[in-house]
């Protein structure tokens, strides 16, 4: 019989994560094109020139 090793996932604590989804609550927009996706894309955008 094989052993499959399983370890807890890494998760921030949970202040931490909803202090970084707060914006997206606030906005209710959870899709394409909202706060979160257009400051990703600018970010995304500046780091690979």
């Amino acid at each position: 019989m094989n052993t499959i090793l399983v370890t807890h996932s890494s998760m921030p604590p949970f202040e931490e994560y909803c202090e970084e989804i707060k914006k997206l609550w606030e906005s209710h927009w959870l899709t394409n094109m909202g706060v979160e996706h257009k400051e990703f894309q600018a970010e995304l955008e500046e780091f690979l020139d």
